[in-house]
């Protein structure tokens, strides 16, 4: 039954995991491309002087990707589901309904995650020609608070998606926007070091039961 869910999970997404993929790598290439030829043209130093006297993390153009990558795949993963019906379907088969939202959640988390991975690595390795590693952590991290704030938003935007309720849907959409804005109320590269595995855990914990009570209402019929 898995990996029936993992086929039709792929066959929703598949188009946009390739736009993810293209505006991830995009991004983050324009960014390499500017950081290096500013290095060619004033040399190492002025970035080092610009990140430690500006508190840069230099890839402030990645800020709200993350954002938009879970938001996008919970909306091609859950919309489907809701307006074309599938969910009433989807809930009468012999499979326990809680882990049939567990999987299809989980197959988006780790679309994420790989996505995640393999940018944090690229830029990790692309800094580490031109800065100490002290700097490059203080980068790492800034992007990995995104990237939470990004699987927060996937989170929660698939219980969104399947709330019945456009009244709860908007009220919905207002807690998130208070979530989400806690993950960027600083810009300094270490304020989330000792708060942002609590922080996501609670978003989550939060997110994963939001979506079951939507399933509940969903079958309870309640779509004022």
């Amino acid at each position: 039954m898995l990996k029936a869910i993992i086929s039709k999970e792929w066959i929703k997404t598949r188009w946009v995991l390739l736009g993810l993929v293209v505006l991830i790598a995009g991004f983050t290439a324009y960014d390499f491309l500017a950081m290096s030829k500013n290095a060619d043209l004033r040399g190492y130093m002025f970035l080092l002087s610009f990140i430690l006297q500006k508190d840069s993390v230099m890839v402030d153009n990645l800020r709200f990707l993350p954002l938009v990558a879970g938001a996008l795949l919970a909306l091609s993963q859950f919309i489907p589901e809701y307006q074309q019906k599938r969910l009433k379907l989807t809930l009468h088969l012999p499979y326990p309904h809680a882990k049939m939202i567990l999987d299809m959640q989980a197959y988006g988390l780790v679309i994420l995650l790989s996505l995640f991975a393999l940018q944090l690595l690229a830029i990790g390795m692309f800094f580490n020609h031109y800065l100490v590693a002290d700097l490059v952590r203080r980068i790492l991290l800034s992007v990995l608070v995104w990237d939470v704030a990004g699987l927060a938003a996937y989170i929660w935007v698939s219980a969104i998606c399947l709330e019945p309720s456009w009244k709860l849907k908007v009220f919905e959409f207002a807690v998130l926007a208070g979530v989400l804005s806690i993950f960027f109320i600083s810009s300094s590269a270490m304020a989330y070091r000792f708060s942002l595995l609590p922080l996501f855990l609670v978003a989550a914990i939060a997110g994963m039961s939001l979506i079951h009570l939507s399933i509940a209402r969903f079958k309870e019929g309640a779509f004022e």
